[in-house]
């Protein structure tokens, strides 16, 4: 900005000094007049305008974006039990570290022990059952029993083990290892154990308080499953695509990480931005929080290269000057494809690919166009 105002005084001095006459407005011109500007030989020299031929060529793309580590989609967690309970301890903290399998919290609830015996007793039962169907087969075989009979061991034993089943399942539930489970282990309390490896978010309980099953005990997060949320801009996310790979770098560190977009989001914010979730790719974890910065090589942009200064935005469009010789500019609309703070690759009608191009204070010209214009 400070750049501006600098070249739009020295116009101020160029238009002055040089008692330029305006172009006459005669039909052949008129309909050009606001695009056109004629300058003396003088005046380019003393505003430095440099013109150069254009050039078709590629350019990099190259990005980098904001953003930070967060908690991956199945590491971030709400800790509770399915029965409910009295809390008889709990060794959390927030914000302490937790190791995968750690005990986190015991809960106390009498109604384990009776699930523990129903299971107990049904598996008892369907050992009998199994017994029974294999004796009542080889009776069948023999034509000792009836097929009644038979057909009533098969139910027996399918109605016991559906049963059984269904009580190891309510058992895995409440945390308590049914294989292993006997008349001299029964308890009534279990261990919450840690799910993975990470830190403590929040604590929602104390101990000898009394839980329902929807009430939250902590929630954990997965700091070695972290996942990096980069911010792109609208025309920036343009440019990415899911698969693309990306180098994640910590300020203020000589680490560097890589990375591989796995989704975009579709939606632009009120800060006009849009989400790059990235998943790490090489196993080494990034503190949850870190602030970090995103690299990414999007291929290349054909077009015309140019230097970034060439580049004139105006009302929300982008031109160049070109340099029409004769000392005339014609002030040309582009489609601005990317721009960086020193090149731009831009696209427009072919038949200007043999003109020459205003590459050097094409916003000198600009102001002098306008002002004419305002005359």
């Amino acid at each position: 900005m400070k750049n501006i105002h600098i070249i739009l005084i020295a116009l101020a001095i160029i238009l002055s000094s040089c008692n330029q006459k305006p172009i006459e407005d005669t039909a052949e011109n008129k309909s050009e007049e606001s695009n056109i500007i004629m300058v003396k030989p003088e005046q380019i020299a003393l505003a430095s305008v440099k013109s150069e031929p254009l050039v078709l060529g590629q350019i990099p793309i190259e990005l980098q974006l904001n953003g930070k580590a967060i908690p991956g989609m199945s590491g971030y967690v709400i800790i509770s039990h399915p029965y409910g309970g009295t809390i008889n301890s709990q060794v959390l903290l927030p914000g302490s570290d937790i190791a995968i399998g750690q005990t986190l919290a015991t809960i106390k609830n009498d109604n384990l022990i009776l699930m523990q015996r129903d299971y107990l007793k049904a598996k008892a039962k369907l050992e009998f059952s199994d017994k029974d169907l294999k004796r009542q087969k080889e009776l069948n075989e023999a034509n000792a029993n009836s097929n009644k009979t038979l057909q009533q061991a098969e139910y027996e034993f399918q109605s016991i083990k559906a049963e059984a089943s269904a009580l190891q399942s309510q058992l895995e539930l409440a945390g308590i290892n049914w294989k292993n489970l006997n008349p001299d282990n029964i308890t009534s309390e279990v261990k919450i154990l840690a799910p993975f490896s990470g830190k403590v978010g929040s604590v929602y309980v104390t101990n000898g308080q009394y839980i329902q099953p929807t009430d939250k005990i902590a929630e954990l997060i997965n700091a070695s499953n972290s996942t990096i949320a980069l911010s792109a801009s609208g025309s920036e996310a343009g440019y990415l695509k899911s698969g693309m790979s990306v180098k994640i770098e910590i300020p203020d560190s000589d680490k560097n990480y890589d990375a591989e977009i796995i989704q975009i989001s579709p939606i632009i914010n009120e800060d006009n931005l849009v989400t790059v979730i990235c998943k790490l790719t090489n196993g080494i974890p990034i503190k949850t929080g870190s602030y970090v910065k995103g690299i990414v090589k999007a291929g290349n942009v054909a077009g015309f290269i140019v230097p970034s200064e060439s580049i004139i935005n105006w009302q929300n469009e982008h031109y160049i000057f070109l340099d029409k010789s004769d000392a005339q500019y014609e002030m040309f609309k582009i489609k601005l494809e990317y721009i960086t703070d020193s090149i731009a690759a831009f696209t427009a009608d072919p038949s200007i690919s043999t003109k020459k191009y205003v590459s050097q204070n094409a916003y000198t010209l600009l102001m002098a166009l306008k002002n004419k214009n305002e005359e």
